[in-house]
């Protein structure tokens, strides 16, 4: 007989027998766009011909791909870059996958995830990392005791089709804290950062949540550079990481689930900086502040609880920064300062993850390796006794992948 074409556009729900939803017979050609559930005990049935499955956003499979030996399962799947998936397919015939969202797919299967931990490495490494930095740059003078609990947000809204730049939240808090070092030959501080965040990427598609505590060395005036007071600090951390990530899953009974993980990293920051102050007229000092950080992070391979596993990632990043603080006395016990800055980062190394689904390998690299940041902070210091002095801070943040950062600090220095 003459050969047919079917299509089927579904936004609703279909719920099909033991043999399937949509069926390609001798010859036959079935197209099926689908941005609704579509549902079936067997699942998809080609007896010898080709269907070709859109899968749009929304869409939902339950039940098995099967594929006879002569039949061809074409997937092209517009999902959004925000969603994982794997769709399970069995039989011995054709299956060809292509992902419209710019993702690493995996040949021969339908798997694909989201990207945007991958994509976000370089960012999150600078949000773990300079948040320490500023805190040790704003006490390199202080030869008190000094604690500075700290509460941020960081946000972009850049949610597109393409895996390229994701959007996400993040949330931080923790506590710095920093003192002089007794009985060493040159003046040292130790410095401890204890912190907790959550990272959102994609509305909830996918979260990490760590905890991490950081150890370092800052020697404050380590030499003279002309008119410059040299600092250099050296710091190592350790992170405990968990994840959880949405997937569209059709061997499940709904068709998602949440897949899970968790993994260590360690991090390092080595930095330089240049400082001088000039005094201005009226009370109002300027501290100039040059500086220069490489920090790292090295991740453990892990695998996820179902279809993902990721090799063992090194990150190395520079971070350069200028800032100019201007402080205005108020009266003998207390003054005000603003800071305006320009940070930036630059990812040297680590820009491609490898990583498996269903134990077949692939990687991805980030087209998103820099960035720069603009930075304003407004703050107090007012003296409480002899002893002890409280300070507090806010600041935000705006960089050129449209990344927008909000913090608060509160803290006391002091002689304990």
């Amino acid at each position: 007989g003459g050969r047919t074409l079917t299509t089927i556009t579904n936004s609703g729900t279909i719920i099909g027998g033991t043999y399937g939803f949509f069926r390609a017979g001798v010859g036959e050609t079935t197209n099926v766009i689908n941005s609704g559930t579509i549902s079936g005990t067997t699942g998809v049935i080609t007896d010898s011909g080709t269907v070709n499955l859109t899968l749009n956003k929304g869409s939902v499979l339950i039940g098995d791909l099967y594929v006879f030996s002569t039949g061809t399962l074409n997937i092209t799947s517009n999902v959004g870059a925000s969603k994982s998936y794997a769709y399970t397919t069995s039989g011995p015939g054709t299956v060809t996958l292509n992902d419209l969202n710019n993702r690493p797919a995996i040949a021969g299967s339908a798997y694909a995830v989201n990207v945007g931990s991958m994509e976000m490495a370089g960012e999150n490494l600078y949000q773990n990392t300079s948040n320490i930095i500023d805190a040790i740059e704003s006490n390199i003078n202080t030869t008190e005791t000094w604690v500075r609990p700290y509460y941020s947000e960081s946000s972009r809204d850049a949610e597109g089709d393409s895996s390229a730049i994701r959007k996400f939240k993040n949330t931080k808090q923790g506590f710095t804290a920093g003192g002089t070092v007794k009985d060493s030959k040159i003046p040292l501080q130790f410095i401890l950062n204890v912190d907790q965040s959550e990272n959102n990427i994609d509305s909830g598609e996918h979260k990490i949540d760590s905890n991490s505590i950081t150890l370092g060395l800052v020697a404050p005036d380590f030499n003279k550079v002309g008119e410059y007071n040299l600092s250099l600090k050296g710091l190592i951390g350790y992170s405990k990481n968990d994840t959880d990530r949405k997937i569209l899953d059709n061997t499940s009974t709904t068709g998602e689930r949440v897949i899970t993980g968790d993994y260590n990293s360690f991090n390092a920051i080595v930095g330089a900086s240049l400082a001088k102050t000039i005094n201005l007229d009226n009370g109002v000092k300027a501290n100039i502040t040059i500086g220069a950080d490489v920090v790292s992070e090295m991740r453990d391979s892990f695998s996820e609880s179902l279809y993902f596993s990721y090799d063992k990632l090194n990150l190395v990043q520079l971070q350069p920064k200028i800032q100019s603080e201007f402080v205005k006395t108020l009266n003998n016990t207390s003054n005000a300062f603003v800071k305006v800055g320009v940070e930036a980062r630059e990812l040297l190394s680590g820009k491609t993850q490898d990583f498996s689904a269903n134990s077949i390998k692939t990687s991805y690299t980030t087209p998103t390796t820099n960035d720069v940041y603009g930075t304003v902070v407004v703050g107090f210091n007012s003296k409480i006794n002899n002893t002890i002095n409280l300070f507090a801070e806010a600041s935000a943040k705006n960089s050129g992948e449209e990344v927008s950062t909000y913090q608060a600090s509160i803290g006391i220095k002091g002689t304990f």
